[in-house]
């Protein structure tokens, strides 16, 4: 089980803060306002006897808490899909695009294929030339 940044920002400083040197589970769960159960979820993945022993002290498990809390503060860099003219020059339109892309051998339309955002992103930029042609039209 994963906790959020916040509340294992708060196992990590009620642990640190405490000046025992037996630290239960039941003594942090009153000091977070987490439950018990959730505690030893959690902190089973350090040590799994943690759920046959409460009385373990849990101050041996700060170090991989804490990395747990930082791998979670890692921020994932996503990356734009742009859409350039060489994207879309090699399609005359967007059937074209719906033949190329979305269709088996034999052109049938795959019901499996899913759309990605670059999908979408092609898709409204061949629309929009499209439709600018036909008004031009008028």
């Amino acid at each position: 089980m994963t906790l959020n940044k916040t509340k294992l920002q708060k196992i990590i400083k009620a642990i640190e803060k405490t000046k025992r040197k037996v630290y239960t589970v039941s003594e942090l769960s009153r000091d977070t306002g987490i439950k018990d159960e959730i505690l030893i979820d959690y902190l089973s993945k350090f040590n799994a006897l943690i759920y046959f022993d409460n009385q373990a002290n849990i101050k041996e498990y700060l170090e991989g808490i804490k990395e747990d809390f930082e791998d979670q503060n890692k921020e994932v860099v996503k990356r734009n899909d742009y859409v350039r003219s060489k994207d879309i020059e090699q399609y005359d339109g967007f059937i074209d695009y719906i033949y190329k892309t979305m269709t088996v051998q034999g052109g049938i339309l795959d019901t499996g294929y899913g759309l990605t955002k670059k999908d979408i992103k092609i898709i409204k930029k061949l629309i929009k030339e499209e439709s600018d042609r036909l008004s031009s039209k008028k």
